[in-house]
């Protein structure tokens, strides 16, 4: 189908659309909540956010970080005709957007669940070390590693919901 291959904006969004599909499942199980699309759950942050918001701001990261896989394969992405982030603004460019997004996104998660010092730690160490990594390491290398830091911190991520109930 090629979809992911024509524009950065729908490969990060399928992406994203998987990673929450895949998550959401799971995740209402772990929180004993069922899913209520309605427009409640954008609104109403009093207290916990629901399970719905939480999907959302997951689906908000991984449009805006997934990028990170594209850091490591720009040669044969460029070879393929796939339009990746970085081919797209350039590589420098690229890698901060990664950063600015990961610095905003390492305490704004935690923030959003009230997690206790264990979140916010774990959260934000894995974040800044992407945020970090992603412009000072530049070689394909560097690049795995970056993004293999990058899938831990989501995973990170998906555990919050979580640890802010203890």
């Amino acid at each position: 189908m090629g979809g992911s291959d024509v524009n950065p904006l729908i490969r990060n969004l399928i992406n994203a659309l998987g990673y929450t599909s895949f998550a959401a499942g799971a995740l209402e199980i772990a929180l004993d909540e069922p899913l209520r699309w309605d427009w409640a759950f954008a609104i109403d942050l009093s207290n916990r956010p629901t399970l719905e918001t939480w999907i959302m701001t997951v689906l908000a990261v991984i449009l805006t970080t997934v990028h990170t896989q594209d850091m490591e394969d720009q040669e044969g992405d460029a070879l393929r005709g796939r339009r990746s982030l970085p081919l797209e603004i350039g590589d420098g460019p690229s890698r901060w957007v990664t950063t600015m997004f990961m610095l905003f996104w390492g305490v704004f998660c935690p923030l959003l669940w009230r997690c206790g010092w264990v979140g916010y730690v774990s959260s934000i160490t894995l974040a800044y070390t992407v945020a970090l990594r992603s412009p000072l390491f530049r070689t394909v290398e560097a690049d795995k590693t970056t993004f293999k830091i990058w899938n831990l911190w989501v995973v990170c991520l998906y555990t919050l919901p979580l640890i802010s109930k203890y």
